[in-house]
């Protein structure tokens, strides 16, 4: 499976501006897509073994990388603001106004807590780490 979280779409927890994101999922969609993704949780809760390949980016340049490539959920508030097509200026305060505001700094930096350590108990953090290889097993 290639997933990026077990409960949701990843957007929902990317970003407080949730009413907005929503506009983008369909309701029945979503509510099938978050039973299926509880369903693959429960049954890889109850292995003994399972194996999860992660890789793991800069969660600085990912928050920037992830708000420009979502720009379109940000414009759903501006659509309501008739200055934001007209003056470059204002878009850019809008802009920074979202950035600000709207998306969950953290998010990325916490992915490894939210997903990994709350739903199978393995805790990255604490976990010794030998930087000479290329991977690590738990």
């Amino acid at each position: 499976y290639h997933i990026h979280t077990f409960d949701d779409h990843e957007e929902f927890h990317m970003y407080h501006n949730k009413k907005d994101v929503s506009k983008f999922f369909d309701f029945k969609n979503r509510a099938m897509y978050r039973l299926v993704l509880n369903q693959r949780k429960r049954i890889l809760q109850k292995r003994e073994q399972i194996k999860i390949v992660t890789l793991i980016r800069d969660p600085i340049a990912t928050v920037f990388s992830r708000f420009f490539q979502d720009l379109h959920l940000q414009f759903i508030e501006g659509k309501k603001n008739d200055a934001i097509h007209r003056d470059m200026e204002v878009t850019y305060k809008h802009l920074e106004h979202c950035f600000d505001n709207y998306i969950n700094l953290n998010y990325f930096a916490d992915w490894f807590d939210n997903e990994l350590k709350r739903n199978f108990s393995i805790d990255v953090m604490r976990q010794e780490i030998d930087n000479t290889q290329p991977f690590f097993t738990f």
